[in-house]
């Protein structure tokens, strides 16, 4: 996944998998997080959005991971897919059959993926 802009900007791109330790999403996402979680119908496809979204932020402040994840806060994708706004950065979510992608910059990023 690539994003190009005249500002900052931070992607990410998770295969959405079924079969990760259950102790991962405590170690990654906040209480509150985590609470929503455990109200999504597709637990394992919901934690791929978040994650996507937090390594987008945490790509585009340029801290990596080590930041902590579990502190990086993030729009809740309620009703999955779509445009979100928090901070004064703009998210956007997206839904790929399998996968979850993210972006997260100044700019609201476009509303469909290029795909080569």
């Amino acid at each position: 996944l690539c994003a190009l802009d005249d500002a900052p900007v931070g992607v990410d791109i998770q295969i959405i998998r079924r079969d990760l330790r259950q102790a991962l999403p405590a170690r990654v996402c906040s209480d509150k997080e985590l609470d929503w979680l455990n109200e999504q119908g597709d637990y394992w496809a919901a934690f791929a959005r978040l994650w996507c979204l937090k390594e987008a932020r945490v790509k585009f402040t340029g801290a990596g991971i080590g930041a902590g994840l579990r502190t990086t806060a993030v729009p809740l994708p309620e009703g999955g897919a779509g445009l979100y706004r928090m901070d004064d950065l703009w998210f956007r979510l997206y839904d790929l059959p399998g996968f979850a992608c993210a972006v997260c910059g100044k700019n609201p990023p476009p509303e469909e993926l290029i795909r080569l």
